[in-house]
């Protein structure tokens, strides 16, 4: 009797850990929450800012043009982790993970590319205090690293909405671009960066304009709706 009695205090011990591990992680609880969701025909970068929007979940996206994409999520009850699953695998070379809450979509061939940007390593960075800021002093710093030259070239605008995300103060040395933007979505889940790459390989400055170009970020605390053809990128 006092076996089946320790056995069965084992496993109630074991169980309340996992709740409790599980209640003190409420950024991997945005991912897996299942709510109602109205149904989206939109290409992949809208069908990843809808997600994103719909759920309050932190995107960071790096993807490619490979191809016409018509990602078709019908209306239901769903968690943003099953919606991921499901545009996935609606395209080609893309998969998905999460980091600390984030989710990290991505082409496979593009990660990999001397041509992405993102995997140009910044000598030096420190976090500004918010992410409009972020997005102006990184699109800078990388578009100027990735051609080998030593100071910031490229200029942008400020976004009302993206600079009441606040950051905390924090310093990289020797970090990616990828790196320095999904430590950034861990410490502010309240923002999405999605880059559209003009191929898998890019190559030369016409491609990374392009890149560059197609950068857009969007605050998770915005206070327009998006349309009903998917959330634009007004915050680019």
């Amino acid at each position: 009797m006092s076996k089946v009695i320790n056995k069965t205090l084992i496993l109630f011990a074991i169980s309340l850990s996992v709740i409790q591990a599980r209640a003190a992680d409420p950024e991997k609880r945005a991912l897996t929450a299942v709510h109602h969701h109205r149904s989206l025909r939109a290409d992949l970068p809208n069908a990843l800012a809808f997600i994103s929007t719909e759920f309050q979940v932190p995107i960071i996206a790096e993807i490619a043009i490979d191809g016409p994409n018509e990602i078709v999520i019908p209306e239901g009850s769903d968690s943003a982790a099953r919606l991921l699953d499901l545009i996935i695998s609606q395209t080609k070379y893309n998969s998905w993970e999460e980091l600390g809450g984030v989710a990290h979509v991505y082409n496979k061939e593009l990660q990999r590319s001397t041509g992405n940007f993102l995997n140009t390593k910044l000598k030096s960075f420190k976090l500004p205090n918010n992410v409009s800021d972020l997005k102006i002093g990184l699109r800078a710093q990388l578009y100027s690293a990735a051609q080998g030259l030593s100071g910031t070239v490229i200029s942008d605008f400020p976004s009302r909405e993206l600079s009441k995300e606040r950051l905390p103060s924090k310093s990289f040395r020797n970090a990616t671009g990828r790196d320095i933007l999904i430590a950034a979505a861990k410490l502010s889940p309240n923002f999405t960066s999605i880059i559209v790459f003009p191929r898998k390989n890019p190559k030369g400055k016409d491609d990374l304009d392009y890149a560059m170009g197609h950068w857009n970020w969007i605050s998770l605390n915005r206070t327009e709706q998006p349309p009903a053809g998917g959330p634009p990128y007004q915050s680019r």
